[in-house]
């Protein structure tokens, strides 16, 4: 009786799984459609439902309709934009975070679409290592970062394009404690 009732659930999830691929869309989009690059190594959904991508060549955005590129150095006041990226984390104001490879960090001001360069910031203020290899979002919106020599940073976006970042734990000073693993979590 056991083999026989498993057996009809077995044919029952079968028939429902088998619905449900009917009804899912699956479009691919690359260089072509104007992604900047056919790898993506991250992406994300911001809270305005614009998707973004992080490629070898850059940032890019997509509204749905179409994509848009922040790639050209050209246009750009501030600092140059990042090429391959690695992690991308939206702020509690709805700027981005943006890492690269070689674990750089930058700061992207959606509105003015102007990159920062946070890891020059980091190296100026600081004698811990620039070198972000860890991020992780809060509860309240900002960001701790973990350095290549096990520095603590906290980022904070303060809307309109402005940020702090502040240095938690130096892994240089005497302490009792010293982090021993790339390991960065949040608890209650």
């Amino acid at each position: 009786m056991k083999k026989f009732l498993l057996s009809i659930l077995f044919i029952i999830l079968a028939l429902q799984s088998g619905f449900c691929n009917k009804n899912m869309i699956v479009q691919d989009y690359t260089t072509e459609n104007g992604l900047l690059h056919n790898t993506v190594f991250c992406s994300i959904k911001d809270a305005d439902g614009f998707m973004w991508f992080g490629t070898w060549y850059g940032l890019t955005s997509f509204d749905g309709v179409k994509f848009k590129s922040y790639n050209n150095r050209d246009d750009y006041n501030t600092d140059i934009p990042p090429l391959k990226l690695q992690a991308i984390v939206e702020a509690k104001d709805g700027n981005l975070w943006v890492k690269t490879i070689d674990h750089k960090l930058y700061f992207f001001d959606k509105r003015a679409e102007l990159f920062y360069d946070v890891f020059n910031i980091i190296k100026r203020k600081y004698t811990v290592s620039p070198k972000i290899i860890k991020i992780q979002k809060t509860e309240s919106g900002d960001l701790l970062l973990l350095t290549k020599n096990k520095d603590l940073l906290k980022a904070s976006s303060k809307g309109n394009g402005n940020f702090d970042v502040t240095l938690l734990y130096d892994s240089q000073s005497k302490r009792e404690h010293k982090l021993m693993n790339n390991l960065l979590v949040e608890d209650a």
